[in-house]
């Protein structure tokens, strides 16, 4: 409102007190006086009354250094000393009042006048305060679940112009809706203070009454919360901000398009779940199925849950485990028991945050075969969708207890085989890879047994192919380093490969391996460019019977050796399928 520069010359100077007065042309006086030194507030505030000489007592706190100057200030609210306000072309003029005896040099103890005479500021002439209201453009376009809480409906920049600080005494929430249909509880917020009253239940128009002030080019932005109401119509609504103060205009500006939308959850089979296989008997935690499910607009947490299991695998299911995220992070458990092949989950805590995922995994115990219980029990775990369910909205509170409406089907895992033990195949590299006349080892590959116990092999099947006129004849499957073939039937090659059954079957420890060379004998006119190739075939379908039953129709047939006794004629071999890691690659002879 005033300035002046003050200047100490050959010594440390105090000023004790200055006097000031106020001459505007309405005869008002000036609200809240504050004296700054170098932008410091020295004194007390008070009111300047009209053209009357004020006293402002400084004590030791303007000391003005020798050789220096600095500038003093008088700052104030622009209202009158009773309150009132000042209009557009009013002026306001602060005089600097001479006076005696006022000031002091530290050095000399010379005491003397400060200032000697009156020194009048430049006169003042009231303007109107321009603000300007926009959108904050950080602060998108939103959705909002139905019973969303305290959820920030429009955020705007305000901006005064640098013709001065605005004082903004009231802001307006305007919409063109029935406000009171749509959401309650508004409320305003300077950063993350809340300003102004709650409007429980808003109007079309609603005015908060505030007491902000926005520096000369100055900015701040105020934010608009609200609850969704859980019955309001879904749609689009919009708010738009104005404010209003002493002295100043201000535009309405339209704020963010608030889109209210029925939140939902999906689920579907997650890429994590486990591919057909087979699953060892005696194995804890084995994974059955994950499913993935997806929230919009809310978050959710999922409560209830039914799940299923086949027939086939019925017998063999323990404990059920199920593990999933919740709130704040971490991995929730729980543990059930199936009841003529179905469990059902409640008390669940699976956290669903809004536009994001969460997966479900499924694992089951499965318990040690009893003893002759012959292996191969078949089937999935599934979740029953049209079973016990129950999600709910963590803001809405809204509640579904029909799975159907978040899978239209069964979210089914893949079927699992169970066995005693399994084999796991693997190729060795050839002897040498050139091909010539004569034999030569044309596959060579290890069998380990699992170390839940020993697996038996009674046929092996391969592909063959040659190319120009190489041929291949007298197959015989060896034990690597064992100079006698293994006896075996049906050793003759066809057009579509080579199928060996073995005389006696071929006995693999648990926990250990075997490696077997198939040997062959090159035969024909070969040049450069010729090759043989041959690869390890499986089966397409699981089987389990005696080896008569598969013998006719199965590629590669085993045994886990789970029936008591174990024989050729036992029920207890397989078919080739879910062996690891069947069909092999090619392994090629070339010229």
């Amino acid at each position: 409102m005033a300035r002046w520069k003050l200047h100490a010359t050959n010594e440390n100077i105090k000023i004790n007190e200055l006097k000031f007065k106020v001459n505007t042309s309405v005869l008002g006086g000036l609200k809240n006086v504050k004296v700054f030194y170098n932008g410091t507030q020295i004194g007390l505030s008070q009111d300047l009354i009209e053209d009357t000489d004020t006293l402002f007592s400084f004590g030791s706190s303007l000391i003005i250094p020798s050789n220096t100057s600095g500038v003093l200030e008088i700052r104030a609210d622009v209202y009158k000393s009773d309150g009132g306000v000042f209009n557009v072309d009013d002026t306001i003029l602060i005089t600097l009042v001479g006076n005696t005896n006022n000031a002091i040099g530290l050095t000399t103890n010379t005491i003397f006048n400060a200032p000697l005479f009156d020194s009048a500021a430049n006169e003042l002439t009231v303007s109107q305060g321009g603000l300007t209201i926009t959108k904050y453009v950080a602060y998108g376009n939103q959705n909002f679940a139905l019973g969303s809480q305290s959820v920030k409906v429009g955020s705007a920049v305000l901006t005064a112009s640098n013709e001065g600080a605005v004082n903004i005494t009231n802001l307006t929430v305007s919409s063109s809706v029935l406000t009171s249909s749509y959401i309650a509880n508004m409320y305003l917020k300077d950063g993350g203070t809340q300003i102004g009253s709650v409007k429980q239940i808003p109007e079309a128009v609603n005015n908060f009454t505030v007491n902000l002030v926005i520096p000369s080019s100055g900015s701040k932005v105020i934010d608009i919360y609200a609850d969704i109401k859980s019955d309001a119509q879904p749609g689009n609504i919009y708010f738009s901000l104005s404010a209003q103060g002493p002295n100043m205009v201000s535009n309405d500006a339209l704020l963010q398009m608030i889109t209210i939308v029925i939140p939902s959850l999906t689920a579907a089979a997650d890429a994590s779940k486990p591919d057909a296989d087979i699953v060892l008997a005696g194995t804890s935690k084995v994974l059955m199925n994950a499913i993935k499910f997806t929230a919009q607009y809310e978050d959710f947490e999922v409560q209830e849950l039914t799940f299923t299991a086949d027939s086939g695998i019925q017998p063999h299911v323990g404990a059920v485990t199920l593990e999933y995220p919740v709130q704040g992070g971490g991995t929730g458990t729980a543990v059930g028991y199936m009841a003529s092949g179905t469990v059902t989950f409640t008390g669940l805590t699976m956290f669903v945050a809004r536009d994001n995922t969460a997966v479900l995994k499924v694992y089951i115990d499965v318990p040690a075969l009893s003893s002759g219980t012959i292996s191969g029990g078949t089937g999935s775990i599934n979740w029953d969708v049209s079973a016990t369910y129950k999600h709910v909205g963590k803001g809405s509170g809204l509640t579904e207890t029909t799975g159907t409406n978040v899978s239209a089907s069964n979210i089914n895992g893949n079927d699992m085989v169970v066995r005693k033990t399994r084999p796991t195949v693997t190729l060795v590299g050839l002897p040498t890879t050139v091909l010539g006349a004569g034999t030569q080892v044309i596959s060579k590959f290890t069998v380990a047994a699992d170390a839940k116990g020993s697996v038996e092999l009674s046929t092996l099947t391969w592909t063959t192919a040659t190319s120009g006129s190489v041929t291949l004849s007298s197959p015989a499957l060896y034990v690597s380093g064992n100079p006698t073939a293994l006896s075996a039937s049906s050793t003759a090659f066809t057009a579509s490969g080579l199928k060996i059954s073995l005389t006696t079957p071929e006995q693999i420890a648990a926990a250990s391996s075997k490696t077997y060379e198939l040997k062959a004998t090159i035969g024909g006119t070969i040049v450069t460019g010729d090759n043989v190739q041959t690869g390890l075939v499986t089966d397409s379908a699981t089987q389990t019977g005696t080896i008569n039953a598969l013998i006719g129709s199965r590629l590669f047939i085993w045994s886990d050796m789970s029936a008591v006794p174990h024989s050729t004629g036992s029920a207890d071999w397989a078919s080739g399928l879910y062996v690891k890691t069947l069909p092999s690659d090619l392994q090629t002879l070339q010229k």
